[in-house]
């Protein structure tokens, strides 16, 4: 069972435009109902920030996970400008049929203040921000 705080290798991922590429994705906690929330992520600097990590301002709302203690190859932002909800049951399948590729989880700290930084952001859903503050509760973030 995917777990929150998991990046994936998400092939042909379907953006809204209906473009597909591959993507690493990182879970983000679920909404009611049980749909995941994912935050696509990108390796292209384009003057994102690192430091601070968290950026909700223009152009780019991002966070900056770096190489997530090197489960990733790049150094990374978590594009915050909109989270998707993805069905659970879809997920499961294709991460069940290999379809979906699990790289691994990023540090726990790291996670929180991702966590928080997304629930923040401008366009994310109440329900998104609500699960996310819920998550950081039930996993005793500071």
């Amino acid at each position: 069972m995917p777990e929150a705080g998991t990046l994936f290798l998400y092939p042909n991922y379907v953006f809204p435009d209906g473009e597909q590429r591959d993507k690493y994705i990182l879970l983000m906690g679920q909404i009611p109902g049980g749909d995941w929330i994912v935050a696509r992520t990108t390796s292209r600097a384009h003057g994102r920030r690192q430091d601070p990590p968290c950026h909700h301002g223009n152009p780019y709302p991002s966070f900056f996970i770096g190489k997530a203690d090197g489960v990733l190859p790049l150094d990374t932002w978590l594009v915050l400008d909109r989270l998707d909800d993805h069905d659970s049951l879809e997920f499961q399948t294709r991460v069940s049929t290999g379809l979906v590729k699990e790289v691994g989880p990023i540090p726990s700290a790291l996670f929180c203040d991702a966590l928080a930084c997304a629930a923040g952001a401008d366009d994310t859903s109440r329900a998104q921000e609500r699960a996310m503050k819920n998550l950081r509760a039930e996993l005793g973030c500071r």
